[in-house]
């Protein structure tokens, strides 16, 4: 169903995003702002999230780390991660 997806991709998210926060020691607040965002997006359903979620969650990373760390990840170190 669509509820057991939305848990799994979220759950896969998740997972995405701490691997990346506790490989480059960002701090907690970058997790939760991102968590915070994958959650929006499952709730509001969208679909471009959904269908490709492992590239939305990069992009997330990417972006709560410019907006949270004073060293912003860049795109070469989240490819390293996928």
């Amino acid at each position: 169903s669509s509820l057991k997806k939305n848990a799994k991709i979220r759950e896969q998210s998740i997972n995405f995003l701490w691997k990346a926060c506790s490989k480059y020691s960002f701090k907690k607040d970058t997790l939760f702002l991102a968590i915070k965002i994958v959650d929006i997006l499952i709730q509001e359903n969208f679909k471009p999230f959904l269908l490709d979620f492992q590239l939305a969650s990069a992009s997330l990373v990417i972006l709560t780390t410019k907006y949270n760390e004073v060293y912003p990840v860049t795109i070469d170190q989240i490819s390293m991660i996928t």
